[in-house]
């Protein structure tokens, strides 16, 4: 969808009776072309290629973003907002420090941070929704630092 305002200080009537004014805008729906298709795609790909992971300390529901996170956000910030058939849900991780349901208000909080910062690039909310795995899916043993440390994060699914 394209819209168009422009400043009209003429109080003319329309076609149809309608007088409009001081301001007059037009609402228009672009159709999708191969090149916005192509283009598209190519975003996925990319995405997919290399996903969308965000690391959190441990009890951290927040984070500093480092500037490949911030990169990625934006990419993905870009593909959502690029196609109207795109959502994505956000799944928030732990590490198995805690008890289950800490965990999974803790997998919630990062997820939701990471929706924040998509929203911040003006992402329609609800093409986000945000869920919490807590410790039940590492990607690693939680057995070492090194694991724990890999398994707190929020990953994206691109739907």
């Amino acid at each position: 969808i394209s819209t168009f305002g422009k400043k009209d200080n003429s109080l003319n009537p329309n076609q149809i009776g309608i007088i409009n004014g001081p301001y007059n805008f037009t609402v228009e729906i672009i159709e999708d072309n191969e090149e916005d298709s192509a283009r598209i795609s190519a975003m996925k790909k990319n995405i997919m290629k290399d996903p969308v992971l965000v690391r959190f300390l441990p009890t951290e529901a927040n984070t500093i973003l480092y500037n490949e996170e911030k990169n990625k956000l934006k990419a993905l910030a870009n593909y959502l907002n690029a196609s109207n058939s795109v959502s994505c849900t956000i799944v928030g991780h732990t590490d198995n420090n805690w008890s289950h349901e800490s965990n999974m208000r803790l997998g919630k909080k990062r997820a939701e941070f990471t929706k924040r910062k998509l929203l911040e690039y003006k992402v329609n909310p609800n093409k986000i929704k945000t869920i919490s795995k807590g410790e039940t899916e590492p990607m690693t043993p939680n057995e070492t630092t090194k694991g724990k440390a890999l398994n707190r994060r929020s990953e994206v699914i691109i739907k």
